[in-house]
């Protein structure tokens, strides 16, 4: 009926349906070769004297060499039994029974290919001049109103979309159709539909991948088909382009633009899923590979298990004795900072291994200093990691919080970063004192100057680094502050994110060292920390080494779920007696008491509301 619309311009075709009975509409997977018919009347009702309404054909025909747009749909029409009268043009006036002007004296049928109502009649759309294609759809409907009701709006030169819908993922902002720009985040592995629906159908929509080349015939995508896309990606929707044809005289072209989000959050779960597999199956002992590192890697993914965290700990017992001393090593604190991170994540007392109190060697600040910059900034997150107060200790320079924080700014080079010396900097330390500082960005403008002249050196270094292990310290950087680095402008590049750079390195049951290299524990264990680190950022849990939650473990399994709330629940109730430990571990909102409260707090907890 656009050749009624339009003087004796073309019409579109089509479709009938079986009889007066409601057909039933088989919804085939479209395979190879195939368009996808449809006839349907929404517009005039059985109540007002149509011999039919609704949807009385959905079905895919196979094309041939020789199909047209009108041949597929006789076909449709002939393979399921209607009734209909088209012309040699391609005009269809009947329908099982529903003929033009059957409602007033404009109604009639109408046809859209792929949305669109085609500019020529609908013979002139075929396989040979690639007028018709695999997976187009042809839809043909009943119009009262010369297809004004139906989205043909002739004298309207309103290019833009009345409606964009996306098969997966979510849109950055709710679609307006003066607005068009957005960004598509998708968390899963599957590609992605983009249905737009123009304002005026007698414009056409093309959907274009990181290129938009309206010019080239062919360089769109098929609108009907899932697309597959990649983080970086975007995806362009043109309507109403002076290189396409259209019934209508002008045209104002306008073009959306859809920026893809992939997150990497289902490869990473896996990924850490099969890391701590092999993590597990190793022994573990007190050190910094195959031992801390893993220890607090596989708490704070919550992937550890009571016999491995328990057997850590034991060995740990067995090694402060051995020592004798509170002190781990003469000269390295970051013996007892690791030792003490170690302990935290599993929710063990620091304070009391076999009657020596681990924090006292980090109250003497020239012992810390020893090791350096090192020293520094493990003691401070050691010390944070559950908000520890600093023992008293008899030395001449008792240490605080404020000159481990002055001593690692006063450490920072000129360009931005931290590393053996003031001058030059690398990125894996620039990462951990950054993290260190991380709990004091809000409060202190010293440490957000220091921390943001860190975030540029460490997003300008991201093409030159070149070890899994720099990544991780970058991106435990950026959690500890809160930065989500798959969003951030300043940490995607080439629409590579930290997460892609770190996954350069992986290989079965962990990460290696050096791209072509082999397998590596001391990677493994970084990455793995680093990545459970962007889990728990995107599940709203406190970062890597804030570990006052893993002390909301209160039947002991080495796991915060719901069970401990219904534990706490039961204790509330009496129904339950609880040690010491247990009851101090049960106040999770810290008012000094055991409520049905902390139970609310923990459910917060950990459906990601904090607490």
């Amino acid at each position: 009926m656009n050749t009624l619309k339009k003087s004796v311009s073309v019409l579109l075709a089509l479709l009938c349906v079986f009889s007066v009975i409601s057909f039933a509409v088989t919804a085939h997977a479209a395979d190879k070769q195939k368009v996808r018919v449809i006839v349907k009347n929404t517009t005039f009702s059985k109540a007002d004297g149509a011999a039919w309404d609704g949807v009385m054909l959905d079905d895919y025909v196979t094309l041939t060499q020789g199909s047209s747009m009108q041949s597929v749909v006789e076909d449709a029409l002939n393979n399921n039994d209607c009734a209909y009268t088209m012309n040699d043009w391609g005009y269809l006036s009947t329908i099982n029974g529903l003929s033009e002007y059957a409602a007033n004296g404009s109604g009639g049928w109408m046809m859209t290919l792929n949305d669109w109502f085609t500019s020529e009649a609908s013979t002139a759309y075929t396989v040979e001049n690639n007028g018709i294609k695999d997976g187009d759809e042809i839809v043909v409907m009943y119009s009262l109103y010369w297809g004004a009701d139906l989205g043909s709006a002739w004298g309207n030169t309103d290019t833009h979309l009345s409606k964009l819908s996306v098969s997966n993922g979510t849109l950055d902002s709710e679609f307006v159709p003066s607005k068009t720009s957005y960004m598509l985040t998708i968390d899963n592995d599957e590609g992605v539909k983009i249905t737009p629906e123009a304002i005026n159908k007698n414009y056409q929509v093309r959907v274009y991948k990181n290129e938009y080349q309206p010019e080239i015939n062919g360089a769109e995508l098929n609108k009907n088909a899932e697309i597959d896309v990649k983080n970086g990606d975007t995806l362009y929707i043109g309507i109403g382009s002076e290189h396409w044809p259209t019934m209508e005289t002008t045209s104002n072209e306008t073009v959306y633009e859809i920026k893809i989000h992939k997150t990497a959050l289902n490869k990473v779960e896996s990924k850490l899923e099969n890391t701590a597999e092999n993590l597990l199956s190793k022994s573990t002992s007190v050190g910094s590979i195959g031992g801390e590192w893993a220890v607090i890697g596989l708490a704070r993914a919550g992937h550890i298990t009571p016999e491995y965290a328990d057997n850590y700990y034991n060995n740990v017992i067995t090694y402060v004795k051995e020592n004798g001393s509170a002190q781990l090593h003469r000269t390295k604190s970051t013996e007892n900072s690791r030792v003490i991170l170690a302990l935290t994540s599993i929710g063990k007392d620091v304070t009391d291994v076999s009657g020596y109190n681990l924090l006292e060697p980090l109250g003497d600040f020239d012992y810390v200093k020893k090791q350096g910059l090192n020293g520094a900034m493990w003691a401070l997150i050691a010390l944070d990691s559950n908000g520890y107060e600093i023992p008293e200790v008899d030395c001449e320079n008792p240490a605080t919080r404020q000159k481990l924080i002055d001593y690692l700014i006063e450490k920072q080079t000129t360009k931005g970063g931290w590393g053996f010396n003031t001058t030059t900097p690398y990125i894996d330390y620039t990462g951990m004192a950054v993290t260190a500082l991380a709990p004091y960005y809000n409060t202190n403008d010293d440490v957000k100057t220091a921390v943001n002249t860190a975030l540029d050196l460490m997003s300008e270094s991201l093409e030159s680094v070149n070890s899994p292990e720099s990544f991780s310290q970058i991106l435990t950087a950026l959690c500890a502050l809160g930065i989500n680095p798959e969003t951030d402008a300043r940490f995607v590049k080439d629409g590579k994110t930290i997460i892609d750079r770190i996954f350069n390195y992986e290989c079965e049951n962990g990460f290696k060292h050096f791209i072509d290299g082999e397998y590596n524990q001391m990677a493994t264990e970084q990455c793995f920390y680093s990545l459970a680190d962007f889990v728990r950022l995107t599940e709203n849990k406190t970062s890597l080494y804030s570990m006052a939650d893993a002390f909301y473990d209160v039947n002991g399994d080495y796991k915060i779920d719901i069970n401990d709330a219904l534990l706490i629940q039961k204790y509330v109730a009496l129904m339950a007696d609880f040690t010491e430990t247990q009851a101090k571990n049960s106040d999770i909102n810290l008012d000094g008491f055991v409520t049905i409260g902390d139970v609310t707090s923990l459910q917060r907890y950990l459906v990601g509301l904090g607490i």
